[in-house]
């Protein structure tokens, strides 16, 4: 029997050992990422120099940022020079409705004047007129010839103006 109580108490040990607890996967990555930051130190230090390939690489795309870099800035610029150029266009066109306005306001006064000039001018025709029809004799033949003259008008007085007008 002692060599199943011994078995019993083997087996029974073997059970009451503390086990480790068992790796979860967790575990098994913080344990990889641990030892990749272990292992990149040393592997910095021995580092090979970059190979002129590497340079290469390098200095190409180098070469293409500072080439869009450049493109960038001509296309800002142009923008820019297209934007001054349109702002220019409209205060051009501005500028020349401006002066149209103007102009258009000075020909309305030249106009206004010019006619209140032709109103003044026809009032001072209008009152010699009468002044030279009533100092008409019309039995001379002054006064015969121009009643001959005014039948083609409208009425004396208005053959009386055009004549006086002709005469100055």
């Amino acid at each position: 029997m002692s060599s199943l109580d011994e078995q019993l108490r083997a087996l029974e040990q073997q059970h009451n050992k503390p086990s480790p607890p068992p790796a979860t996967d967790l575990d098994e990555h913080l344990a990889a990422i641990e030892s990749q930051f272990q292992q990149k130190p040393s592997q910095q230090s021995s580092a090979p120099i970059a190979t002129p390939k590497q340079h290469e690489k390098n200095d190409s795309l180098s070469v293409m940022l500072q080439s869009l870099e450049q493109d960038t800035v001509s296309q800002q610029l142009k923008h820019s020079q297209k934007n001054q150029e349109i702002c220019h266009a409209i205060a051009d066109l501005i500028e020349t409705k401006r002066k149209k306005r103007i102009d258009t306001s000075q020909n309305a006064k030249a106009i206004a004047a010019e006619e209140k000039k032709k109103r003044e001018q026809q009032k001072y025709f209008r009152d010699k007129a009468e002044q030279w029809l009533q100092a008409l004799d019309p039995i001379s033949n002054e006064g015969m010839w121009f009643y001959e003259f005014a039948e083609a008008y409208k009425s004396p007085l208005d053959a009386a103006m055009d004549y006086l007008m002709a005469l100055e």
